[in-house]
């Protein structure tokens, strides 16, 4: 979700060239196709994510090569900030004064709307951070 809003938010401030991944931490859900919830949700924003896969931040290429990693929650960002400690001062947890991104994971489609709209305001945010910055 992070990533289709970023990317959409970038391509209104025509920054459409910044490449946006998506990545977890969680190896397990490596390859998982993303939440229909979350699908139904971007679609009604506009935003379409048909053969999105889940991917480990591992799998995603050379991490030290990323300008920001943006995290759901501290703990995401606690265990790449571990795992790559040279990047540690890239991570960021989104809304991290709110405690980042609330899982809206099986609990319907109205809790995939507020974490879109919550997303969708702080990726407008970085985004316009971001433009000013390069």
């Amino acid at each position: 979700m992070m990533q289709a809003i970023l990317q959409n938010e970038l391509d209104k401030l025509g920054m459409g060239d910044v490449c946006v991944e998506s990545a977890g931490t969680n190896k397990g859900s490596e390859g998982n196709e993303i939440n229909v919830d979350s699908a139904k949700e971007l679609a009604l924003r506009g935003l379409h994510v048909d053969g999105h896969k889940s991917r480990h931040i591992g799998s995603v290429g050379p991490v030290e090569l990323f300008d920001i990693i943006l995290c759901a929650g501290e703990e995401q960002a606690e265990q790449i900030r571990n795992a790559y400690p040279v990047m540690r001062f890239r991570v960021r947890v989104v809304n991290a004064k709110g405690d980042g991104v609330p899982n809206p994971w099986q609990l319907g489609p109205a809790a995939y709307t507020a974490c879109a709209a919550l997303v969708e305001f702080h990726m407008r945010e970085i985004a316009t951070e971001l433009k000013t910055k390069w």
